[in-house]
């Protein structure tokens, strides 16, 4: 367990709560974020009255959101009219602005708008519907707005779908919401969104869901055809799909995956994606089958030899070959193995493809 749980586990102890069943997010959610909303309530209620409260906590959590997805940002023109209300209310109430009033509530720090820290508690706090229509409303204006921003974007997002893809794979439409509306995307933000895709096709447990987000970025592949970084991610996205699928679904995305290669084959990152995706197809296959790919790998080696990751990947088939003979026809192992020698010998600097053999030969002691 991280420390910050334990922590957040010891305050929840010792304000009288039974958190002894909560799960990690209903700690989270329940202890520590449910707290915070109730302390800027509290906080709102006693500088500004009731009257004015819903209003400005919505505002204020909005703006809070956006400073937590986009710390560097200029919030007053970012967000106007949340702004805007905050900057009327101090006004009135203080005769001051809206950055004064952010501080006397407890959310300004060196001048700024403080993001929700740390990165696990902020992350939830974007992920997670908001608690009426209203600021629901709010929240998903934001998330519109924060597309703009794309490059900037991108790495919170890609942050939370590491921390947070178990929940994103059993609640498919709380991620579907903090995605965008293809139509309304920049051809700068398409690049990001597509990222975005590729990670969540790679962390994600689901083969239904990889499915999906492979056939979304196959159609941004196709729609913006001009953009090369596209077809290097979807690729990529086909390559992390193989290693998730059996023997028989595989053989389907192996082909897609050769027809990109075929029809880009000029890009080493493709050809690298393709030479990956033939690798982890070997993995799954019979013997006869790895003798195949581990032929094609020998080709794409060849024809591209000062590309040690891609003669890596035909190292590696070569020892899922020799391991299936082992089994089976050990003699023949030993033209493998010797074919792994020669290889080595071709990439004498290469650490990793000297233990791909090394491990051969340790699989040859086993066996013999």
């Amino acid at each position: 367990m991280r420390p910050i749980y334990l922590l957040f586990l010891t305050d929840a102890w010792l304000r009288g709560e039974e958190p002894s069943h909560w799960t990690s997010e209903d700690l989270l959610n329940q202890h520590v974020l449910g707290n915070e909303r109730k302390l800027l309530r509290t906080r709102i209620e006693k500088y500004t009255g009731k009257d004015r409260c819903d209003t400005l906590l919505i505002a204020c959590l909005t703006l809070w959101r956006a400073a937590t997805l986009l710390p560097d940002e200029e919030l007053s023109s970012f967000l106007p009219e949340d702004w805007k209300l905050l900057d009327s209310a101090a006004k009135i109430i203080f005769q001051t602005d809206a950055l004064q009033l952010l501080t006397r509530l407890g959310l300004e720090t060196q001048g700024r708008l403080a993001p929700m820290r740390p990165d696990i508690l902020g992350e939830l706090f974007i992920l997670n519907p908001a608690e009426n229509r209203v600021e629901e409303h709010a929240r998903l204006r934001l998330l519109r707005q924060v597309w703009r921003r794309p490059q900037e974007a991108l790495p919170f997002f890609l942050r939370l779908i590491s921390d947070y893809q178990h929940q994103l794979d059993k609640y498919p439409d709380k991620w579907s919401k903090l995605l965008p509306e293809l139509e309304t995307l920049s051809s700068e933000a398409i690049v990001s969104f597509a990222k975005l895709l590729e990670a969540e096709a790679s962390l994600t447990e689901s083969i239904t869901v990889a499915e999906l987000t492979v056939s979304q970025l196959e159609k941004l592949e196709r729609e913006w055809a001009e953009k090369a970084t596209l077809s290097q991610i979807f690729a990529k996205a086909l390559c992390e799909l193989i290693k998730k699928e059996d023997a028989e679904e595989s053989a389907a995305t192996v082909n897609r995956l050769e027809d990109l290669f075929k029809e880009k084959s000029t890009d080493p990152e493709i050809t690298l994606c393709y030479a990956n995706g033939l690798c982890a197809y070997s993995e799954k296959m019979k013997l006869a089958e790895r003798f195949d790919i581990a032929a094609r790998l020998e080709t794409l080696s060849m024809m591209m030899p000062d590309d040690h990751r891609i003669a890596l990947a035909y190292a590696e088939s070569l020892l899922l070959l020799a391991k299936k003979q082992f089994v089976i026809y050990a003699d023949e192992s030993i033209t493998t193995i010797n074919r792994l020698e020669k290889l080595t010998l071709l990439y004498q600097n290469d650490f990793c493809i000297i233990l791909k053999y090394a491990q051969c030969l340790e699989q040859l002691a086993f066996f013999s």
